[in-house]
């Protein structure tokens, strides 16, 4: 497979695509206002705990309070590494670490209100929430993650050679020490154990200027931040497999230089062409298409997409595809190549939570069982973790996918200001008909004169040729007379009287 990171700059955000085959694959932005926070480190304040929810809320110095779990907070160290040691995956890597499902604790004996303590980001702010905060640090490198609270050792489920696996677990348990434990990364497959002593000694000194810094400073100050959007796509992404790094700015191509292995130089260019380089890719019209409701599917199908604040569904149609065999293969053909595409649209969009698939229902069991397979296969591409339950009924598959940022529609779009974010308006014949009730009530005591009506153009252009409005101004003797301001949203009506 053709891998490409390309990197786009400008003075109010940084955009990183990663394409595989020419296709956008991954989107990440980052934006000047809003600056990611996932992987920050913050001495917080303990300010309500709430037994019931068996959480607390911290004060981190953000606007809302912190949301911290008792299974995040740091107390039990042999819970906590059989958690890792049955749940090992490159989810580390930046977000957060599973939760044990039982604690052998109260949450109000743990923490005090007004106690101090120091907390990492695991998931941005996503509307009314604050962010999701836990003590269980981790700090990623290039080929391991530190667990400083944890003496755990572990691989990720990535390398999946039993022979390679055993080799890097010895490494990491040399290297774990002082209660400090360590995973090992997918890029680490194949490394030296000189290369893991590298990363090792960088994240051990690392941790320790945190600590460090963490004692000497005040509360709700920021401890650490994390690297910058391109430093953390060089450290996760770009590896041999990435034929091509193609940035337009030359300060950051310099960068990107200057942090590489001299090996992997020769693959990074500088683009300086006229055309914007998202534009001359086609990578624009991929993010427009990666917005919108209906995706088509290059057999006739199409697939609708639905998110909602709990959950997101998926619905597969043969749409313009009507096959040549019969139903069963038609339905097969069709939710195959859907598979791809739920795959690829649910890693694009960074779709999370449980998300529902109704594909077109088939009668044969080894057809469901081809079509599971081939979405499971699709989504081994996927960095984040992602589960796929078997039909739980006719046609409906489960996704759960791990939620630590928003979705690429929270990031680009926003509520429509005129449908407030339900996605749909009045009809015409609803507003017809609250137009004519509002004329009736306004004119119901006057004796003639005019009634001006303004309205959105296209709202405009129908009630004049529904006539409605002028046969009941006849009626009760007013003149109704129509005017159009673009500025108006569908659905507002102005009315203004004018009495002889």
């Amino acid at each position: 497979m053709q891998k490409e990171i390309i990197i786009s700059v400008d003075q109010e955000e940084t955009r990183t695509a990663l394409l595989e085959n020419n296709h956008l694959a991954e989107l990440f932005i980052e934006r000047r206002a809003t600056e990611r926070l996932v992987g920050n480190i913050y001495k917080g304040v303990v300010k309500d705990i709430l037994p019931g929810m068996e959480a607390a809320f911290v004060d981190i110095g953000m606007e809302k309070k912190a949301f911290l779990y008792i299974s995040d907070v740091v107390v039990d160290q042999e819970i906590y590494a059989q958690l890792l040691a049955s749940s090992e995956d490159e989810v580390y890597v930046g977000e957060e670490l599973p939760s044990v499902s039982e604690t052998r604790e109260d949450i109000s004996t743990l923490l005090q209100p007004n106690q101090e303590i120091l907390v990492q980001i695991t998931k941005e702010p996503i509307k009314t929430k604050g962010a999701k905060i836990t003590s269980h640090i981790t700090l990623p490198g290039r080929y391991l993650v530190l667990t400083p609270t944890v003496n755990h050792v572990g691989v990720s489920r990535r390398i999946d050679n039993e022979e390679e696996r055993n080799r890097l677990r010895g490494i990491a348990s040399k290297l774990a020490s002082d209660g400090m434990g360590f995973i090992i990364r997918t890029l680490g497959e194949g490394k030296s154990e000189e290369e893991f002593q590298e990363d090792a000694d960088f994240l051990i000194s690392l941790w320790q200027r945190i600590k460090k810094r963490g004692e000497a400073s005040a509360p709700l100050s920021l401890i650490h931040r994390d690297i910058s959007l391109v430093q953390k796509v060089l450290r996760d992404l770009f590896d041999e497999e990435v034929d091509r790094i193609l940035c337009d700015e030359k300060e950051v191509y310099e960068e990107i230089l200057n942090s590489i292995d001299p090996v992997l130089k020769p693959k990074v260019r500088l683009y300086l062409e006229e055309e914007p380089l998202f534009e001359s890719l086609g990578i624009e019209k991929e993010i427009k298409s990666a917005l919108k409701r209906k995706i088509w599917l290059k057999c006739g199908g199409y697939l609708i997409i639905d998110q909602t604040e709990a959950l997101v569904a998926i619905d597969v149609n043969t749409g313009k595809y009507v096959g040549s065999d019969n139903l069963e293969n038609t339905a097969l053909r069709t939710n195959l190549e859907a598979a791809s595409e739920v795959a690829g649209q649910i890693r694009l969009r960074n779709l999370a939570g449980t998300i529902i698939v109704d594909f077109i229902a088939m009668r044969s069991q080894g057809n469901q069982e081809s079509v599971v397979c081939a979405l499971r296969e699709e989504l081994t591409r996927d960095r984040v973790r992602t589960d796929v339950v078997s039909f739980i009924e006719s046609g409906l598959v489960k996704i759960t996918r791990k939620r630590s940022q928003e979705t690429l529609d929270d990031v680009l779009n926003q509520n429509c200001p005129t449908c407030g974010g339900e996605g749909r308006v009045a009809s015409i014949e609803s507003i017809i008909i609250r137009a004519i009730r509002k004329l009736e009530r306004i004119t119901r005591h006057s004796q003639g004169g005019k009634v001006l009506i303004t309205a959105h153009p296209e709202v405009a252009h129908h009630l004049k040729a529904d006539k409605s409005l002028f046969q009941i101004g006849q009626r009760l003797g007013v003149e109704v007379q129509l005017s159009v301001d673009e500025n108006l949203s569908w659905e507002s009506l102005l009315f203004s009287s004018f009495p002889e």
